[in-house]
């Protein structure tokens, strides 16, 4: 089990990404309350949480009905985070978690692709989505980065528009294509650093 200290430290940072991405973010919102409220009803007691009442709340949450993604999402979520408390998981669930709502946030976001030693930094803007939520500048490094190109048209790139989050086994990984629509290209990285601008001056 991991120490109270930990544990704290964790749940501000759940706090710390969330008050980062929202209110620009538009997406994940709800699903992102909900998996917090669950860690916090398991870890956030008033003192040490004890194991014992963990592996309880664990073996609960897996025999929770799975109506939809949404509900699978959310528990497995959950699950991968409180085994990161228990120390069975090295990164828990908190950075996949916030990757998969910047990925939605940026859905069609178009960006430039460069590297930087051993990153790679995909920059651009976000694309409009109301009045509220103008286009915005962001940036997006990938650390130990890597670029998958599955096009049929290997050109080099111009402008990549920002598709999906896909599965990576310790990676985190985003789909896009460019302005040939040959085929599909993945970038990852072993971790990513987000930037937004709540303004339109760019970086």
């Amino acid at each position: 089990m991991r120490s109270a200290q930990d544990i704290r430290r964790r749940l501000e940072a759940w706090e710390a990404e969330r008050a980062q991405l929202f209110p620009q973010a538009l997406y994940g919102l709800i699903s992102l309350r909900k998996i917090e409220s669950e860690v916090r009803t398991a870890l956030d007691t008033g003192g040490d949480p004890k194991e014992s009442s963990v592996r309880q709340r664990i073996e609960h949450l897996r025999n929770r009905p799975r109506p939809d993604k949404a509900t699978a999402y959310i528990l497995d979520s959950v699950i991968k985070e409180l085994r990161w408390a228990l120390g069975e998981e090295q990164q828990g669930a908190l950075r996949k978690v916030f990757w998969d709502i910047v990925v939605a946030h940026l859905h069609d976001a178009e960006c430039t692709m460069r590297i930087e030693g051993t990153d790679l930094v995909l920059e651009g803007w976000t694309r409009a989505k109301g009045p509220t939520l103008p286009k915005r500048p962001f940036r997006l490094r990938l650390g130990q980065g890597k670029f998958e190109d599955e096009r049929q048209i290997p050109d080099p790139l111009r402008v990549v528009w920002i598709l999906y989050p896909a599965d990576g086994e310790d990676r985190f990984v985003l789909t896009a294509q460019d302005d040939t629509l040959s085929g599909i290209l993945r970038f990852s990285g072993n971790d990513y650093d987000f930037q937004i601008r709540d303004d339109a001056t760019g970086f």
